[in-house]
């Protein structure tokens, strides 16, 4: 079936009904308030009365002909195709009068879920698990909230995060079932007035993943005001979705919890990947030195690309030696590590006086222990950042950074690096390939224009 999202224009289009409905008409019944006459004859499911419909002339629908149903909000539609005999339809069946009748033997349903163009599709976690748990669904949007924007999405990121939680592990544990997904891209399709956005409006976002109206891997969401920004000038979709949770990160992490300066030596682990990239580039631009750690010759040169005085695959030789030849046995001032595990405990070997390591997550699947002696016999630091809290505890300073980051972008300072790009529906490969390493800075879905 052909579906207008604009009108709900529907025409019968699939060869195999048309072949079937050849000179025959079906019934669709109108959308009302009551079942009226045909409440029998149409088999309808018990409950309130849903979305049904009649064509607006005369009552059928043939297989050369178009009915349309103009409604304000996107809907999902049960679309009843009952052949009519002589005086009523023939209660859910195939007429025996037509070729291969039995809905069962042609295959063809007795009644068709018809999606508009506006109903959004989603990957929907219904139970915690691997990504291949995840169900790529139509979801019947709630009526637009007063007090949130509604965005059509073009772009949404992939988050290491996203995989923990969907296996249940991360410290943010949405209820069943959610969408999964925090950073979206797209175009405005209503705001609440006074915030200074209106429809058609390209803007990125944070999203939070509750219920079946908001979340990331979704063609459409919703989110709270305060996290929607406009896009600056030429920046993509794909490139806006990326931006925001591994700059911020960056952000917090170096200029508030590292207190980084000018000459320092900074450290990043993992630096091909999407907060590392985010990293490099920041402390460059705060005037540090900045080292590399990567797994391989290719994830070495995004590093180099990224701006890194120097690059060390992890896998061929010892950071930590590295580190210390590179510094002339000082060390790094300060350690960016989103890995965990053996890579922390190495970093303390490489620490600088008075250095600071900064926590940021565990991808190695390893929570350290901290040996508390050796802080103190070596005179540096851990913090740990944890970029979210901020938007609970201390809201008013993510505008601050947001428009610190804005300027970066605008000198040419900071770029997002997007390795990877697929289609919504891939979904699911896309986490796999983030899971296994094989992706380069941000990995985003995209969702073509409707």
């Amino acid at each position: 079936m052909e579906i207008d999202a604009s009108r709900l224009l529907v025409r019968t289009q699939d060869p195999d009904l048309e072949r079937t409905a050849a000179g025959r008409d079906f019934y669709v019944p109108r959308l009302v308030q009551e079942y009226g006459r045909w409440k029998d004859a149409l088999a309808l499911p018990p409950g309130p009365p849903r979305h049904v419909w009649r064509d607006r002339d005369h009552g059928y629908l043939g297989g050369d002909q178009s009915f349309e149903l103009g409604v304000e909000r996107p809907c999902l539609v049960d679309v009843f195709l009952l052949h009519v005999g002589r005086g009523r339809p023939n209660r859910g069946h195939w007429s025996q009068s037509i070729p291969l009748a039995s809905p069962h033997r042609s295959g063809m349903p007795c009644h068709v879920r018809v999606r508009s163009g506006a109903v959004p599709k989603a990957w929907v976690v219904r139970e915690l698990g691997t990504p291949d748990k995840l169900h790529f669904e139509d979801v019947d949007p709630s009526p637009m909230s007063d007090d949130l924007v509604r965005i059509r999405v073009r772009a949404a990121a992939v988050n290491f995060f996203d995989l923990l939680q969907l296996g249940g592990t991360y410290q943010v544990k949405p209820e069943l079932p959610f969408i999964p997904g925090a950073e979206v891209a797209g175009d405005v399709e209503a705001a609440p007035p006074g915030t200074g956005m209106r429809p058609g409006d390209r803007v990125f976002a944070v999203v939070s993943q509750e219920g079946l109206h908001r979340g990331g891997y979704t063609e459409v969401t919703h989110a709270e005001p305060g996290d929607v920004r406009k896009m600056p000038d030429g920046m993509s979709y794909a490139a806006a979705a990326a931006f925001f949770i591994n700059y911020q990160t960056g952000w917090f992490a170096l200029h508030r919890r590292a207190n980084v300066q000018p000459g320092e030596v900074v450290l990043v682990h993992a630096g091909a990947g999407g907060v590392g990239t985010a990293a490099i580039q920041l402390a460059k631009a705060a005037g540090a030195r900045v080292i590399a750690t990567a797994g391989s010759d290719a994830k070495l040169a995004v590093c180099r690309d990224m701006g890194a005085d120097v690059a060390i695959n992890y896998n061929d030789e010892d950071f930590v030696a590295a580190v210390k030849r590179a510094t002339d046995g000082k060390g790094a001032d300060v350690v960016y590590d989103p890995v965990g595990g053996d890579v922390f405990d190495r970093s303390t070997k490489c620490v600088a006086f008075e250095g600071r390591i900064v926590v940021l997550g565990f991808t190695s699947g390893r929570v350290p222990t901290i040996a508390t002696n050796h802080l103190l016999i070596k005179n540096y630091s851990i913090v740990g950042l944890h970029w979210g809290l901020y938007r609970q505890r201390a809201p008013q300073l993510i505008p601050e950074c947001t428009e610190a980051l804005f300027a970066l972008y605008a000198a040419g300072k900071i770029r997002p690096h997007v390795g990877r790009e697929a289609p919504l529906a891939d979904a699911v490969m896309v986490l796999e390939e983030v899971a296994s390493r094989k992706t380069t800075g941000k990995a985003v879905l995209t969702v073509e224009a409707s």
